[in-house]
């Protein structure tokens, strides 16, 4: 059951194929979220040609839905959504902070608990507490992902958890390697196999923005 995996919601735009064992069998990424929506499908094209796959030998993707960059969540979502009408395969959604968290678990060894925390601007990270079970993330009691002043995350903060993302240096003073941890492809497509394997709850791809976006329509003028 291959896995196809898209990240678009930060600053990287990334692509990610798993086989039926979950080996890593294509990895591409961009470090330049800017020309994202142009490089989106063919770094997929190059990640399915590495991996030697067709289209058709997928049996799901997996997107990042959020909360992060607008346009990037859009763009994933609807190349996402493309890519599986045209193949016939299902979609699933992976919050950005779930992918953060679960990327951090595979760099960092040792992780019991997790606070994924991405920097959000104006003083609020947006932010959730993960478990760690057998490598994979597990979802706490509670616990959904929040749009959170940086005092309110410190009061969240249980003892055992590991700060990660690029907001970690915010809650914990000392900005660090923890502070580059972020999401990408490989990590959204192991949590669509926990999800496949009943380890971790599916999320609907629709997008999870958190906060209204900064730019508004013009109000209508008076009459």
């Amino acid at each position: 059951m291959p896995i196809l995996a898209l990240d678009t919601a930060l600053d990287t735009v990334s692509v990610a194929i798993l086989d039926d064992q979950g080996s890593l069998l294509a990895a591409r990424r961009l470090d330049d979220r800017r020309n994202g929506a142009e490089q989106l499908l063919p770094l997929v094209e190059v990640a399915r040609a590495d991996a030697g796959l067709a289209y058709a030998e997928l049996t799901s993707i997996g997107v990042t839905v959020g909360p992060g960059s607008f346009t990037g969540i859009r763009v994933g979502l609807a190349a996402a959504r493309g890519l599986a009408l045209a193949a016939g395969i299902r979609l699933v959604g992976v919050t950005t902070l779930a992918a953060v968290a679960q990327a951090a678990v595979a760099t960092i060894p040792g992780l019991t608990a997790v606070m994924a925390a991405i920097d959000a601007r104006r003083g609020e990270l947006y932010c959730q507490r993960f478990g760690v079970e057998a490598g994979i993330i597990a979802t706490l009691a509670g616990e959904a992902p929040a749009l959170l002043p940086i005092a309110a995350v410190l009061d969240k903060l249980a003892l055992g958890d590991s700060v990660v993302g690029s907001g970690a240096g915010l809650v914990t003073g000392t900005p660090g390697p923890f502070d580059r941890i972020t999401s990408y492809a490989t990590a959204v497509a192991r949590l669509v196999r926990a999800v496949d394997a009943g380890r971790f709850p599916s999320v609907a791809p629709r997008p999870i923005y958190l906060r209204a976006p900064d730019a508004r329509l013009p109000a209508e003028p008076l009459r």
